[in-house]
Formats: C-alpha cells, sequence, structure tokens
C-alpha cells in the first residue's frame, strides 16, 4: 500500500495549523507591542510542534532534516521562551521570583 497520499493529507493538516498559529501569534505580539492590547496571549508551543510534525510526514526528501525551523519562526516556541527567561533573569519584578542579587534590608 502507497502511503504518499495519506503522508501528503496528514502533512496538509499540519501545516494548516502551523500557519494559522504563527501567524495569529505574530498577530496577538503586534496587538501587545505596537498596539499595546493586553487582552490576548499567546500560543505556546502548539503551531511549533505542529511545524516540526508536518516537516517530519511530508514525502519532501530533505525537509525532515528542516525540523527546527518551526519552532524559530513560530513566535510562541522558542522567541517566546527566550523573551520569559529574559524577562525572569532581567526585569525588576525578578526579586519576587528570589533572583535578585540586591542584599535584604533589615
Amino acid at each position: 500500500m502507497d502511503y504518499g497520499i495519506l503522508r501528503w493529507c496528514l502533512s496538509g493538516v499540519f501545516a494548516l495549523v502551523f500557519i494559522i498559529s504563527a501567524i495569529g501569534n505574530g498577530v496577538i505580539l503586534f496587538l501587545a507591542t505596537i498596539m499595546k492590547r493586553k487582552d490576548q496571549s499567546l500560543i505556546p508551543l502548539v503551531g511549533g510542534i505542529f511545524g516540526v510534525l508536518f516537516l517530519l510526514v511530508v514525502p519532501i526528501q530533505g525537509a525532515a532534516n528542516r525540523w527546527w525551523i518551526p519552532l524559530f519562526v513560530d513566535l510562541g516556541c522558542v522567541p517566546n521562551v527566550i523573551y520569559a527567561f529574559a524577562y525572569l533573569v532581567f526585569s525588576k519584578k525578578a526579586s519576587r521570583f528570589g533572583t535578585d542579587s540586591k542584599p535584604e534590608r533589615r
């Protein structure tokens, strides 16, 4: 049995979810930073994971070697994790989490 058609159909679904999620996360980031709207939040990891699944399933030679690209393209994946880590390390609010280097007052 040839699984080529099944792989194309499944990869199409994965690609569609990835594209919708990546565009949605980009729009949400735009609204939050440029328009100063705070009523949305990113969908973390979903788009990137579906993008990875797309590249692993699609029957195109060499696509699986580029599995890591969707994790960086979708702003809800690696860029969001890097931003959250930097926020915790460099933010003034980091003292709430015990990472502040200022000594305690007595």
